[in-house]
């Protein structure tokens, strides 16, 4: 049996995303990580769909503390993602570029 659904879901679901998964979106856009009430929320990996990703910490779908950002190209970025709550909701990226990461 074959589903043709748009996005796809590996883990716990108990109508949301609950526990650790997987979850990819058609335009391919993909997480891997925990989740909690349907939100990304702890350690995983988020995967832009021009293959870049951000590994780190979640809280609440949004990115928290240290994190490193991998580009296709070989670049990358690591700094901290700090959410604050001031007139609305936004994140402030402190992002400091460095070397590329040693291939091993």
């Amino acid at each position: 049996m074959s589903l043709n659904c748009d996005n796809q879901h590996v883990g716990s679901l108990n109508g949301l995303h609950d526990g650790i998964g997987t979850k990819k979106w058609i335009d391919g856009v993909s997480y891997i990580g925990r989740w909690n009430e349907g939100k990304k929320e702890g350690k995983g990996v988020f995967t832009n769909a021009d293959s870049s990703t951000s590994t780190g910490t979640f809280i609440n779908n949004a990115k928290e503390g240290s994190f490193v950002i991998k580009y296709p190209n070989g670049d990358y970025k690591s700094g901290i993602f700090k959410t604050i709550k001031e007139k609305g909701y936004g994140c402030i990226p402190l992002l400091i570029k460095i070397a590329p990461l040693p291939i091993n």
